[in-house]
């Protein structure tokens, strides 16, 4: 059995075959779908969906492309939507300065007000972070700092202590209240390794595929099982069979069979683990 940690379900591209997409995914082996939010109407359509089809689950979330949207009023309702018990974490949110819908003002301010958001409902987040990595550690480093009670240049020593516990406890609770994982990871094993020693899981997506993905490969054959998640990103992203099509939840096989060669594991290993991840990350 697979989890899909990360599809747009809700997105246009789905309307016209919606059952077929969900037929093909229960015959390929994916047992549950996590669709999260990118802002508030895509947020309230994850929660609907969610209440409509068993294996879906939902994130509420402003992504940083509309960061303008967080407020009072909006956080509020993010809030009221997360009390659903479909709903099982805050996303996607986070920093993108590639497209730079917003400044990084507006972006950094949405971002942390989704942090504290999820901190107080005790719900982990799904991260995007495209170009802005510096940023977002900045951005998780105070909520760190603060939440220990230290000053900055223990910042570290505190990392490094989260990094130990969490080997010890469930992925459920850390030192910080934060807790999640770095959806579509893009970056090298040097970024990789300052995610995991934050607690973090790292998900992959079809990228893995991609025969000139280098880094992604590296990571993948690095990234400590335990702290691994499998997703699609669909509709984008589709695995390298069936590239430059439509991606859907079907396909999280091709990412898990890939990622199980880097490995030089079995497939079910693989599938077996990431399930149990997902599961235990978002209470599944």
């Amino acid at each position: 059995m697979l989890i899909d940690s990360h599809c747009h379900l809700d997105f246009p591209e789905f309307k016209s075959d919606f059952s077929e997409v969900l037929s093909r995914s229960r015959e390929t082996g994916v047992s549950k779908i996590l669709n999260p939010g990118c802002n508030m109407k895509t947020s309230r359509k994850a929660v609907s969906l969610a209440k409509e089809f068993e294996e879906i689950y939902a994130a509420v979330g402003v992504h940083p492309h509309d960061a303008s949207e967080i407020n009072d009023d909006s956080l509020k309702v993010l809030e009221e939507l997360a009390q659903d018990q479909k709903v099982v974490a805050i996303g996607e949110i986070g920093l993108d300065y590639f497209h730079m819908r917003n400044t990084k003002e507006v972006q950094i301010e949405a971002f942390e007000k989704q942090l504290k958001l999820a901190q107080k409902i005790n719900k982990p987040v799904i991260i995007h972070s495209r170009e802005a990595n510096e940023d977002v550690l900045k951005v998780l480093d105070k909520f760190i700092s603060s939440n220990s009670d230290l000053s900055g240049d223990r910042t570290n020593e505190v990392i490094e202590q989260m990094s130990e516990a969490n080997d010890r406890t469930s992925l459920q609770g850390d030192q910080t209240g934060i807790r999640g994982v770095f959806h579509c990871f893009g970056g090298d094993w040097s970024f990789a390794e300052q995610v995991l020693n934050r607690g973090f899981l790292i998900g992959l997506t079809g990228i893995v595929t991609f025969p000139g993905a280098k880094n992604t490969h590296e990571v993948a054959e690095k990234v400590p099982l335990d702290k691994l998640l499998i997703e699609t990103d669909a509709p984008f992203l589709a695995p390298q069979k069936y590239r430059a099509q439509r991606c859907e939840p079907a396909y999280v096989i091709e990412v898990a069979k890939r990622i199980a060669e880097l490995k030089d594991l079995l497939l079910k290993e693989l599938a077996k683990e990431t399930t149990r991840n997902a599961e235990e990350l978002f209470g599944l």
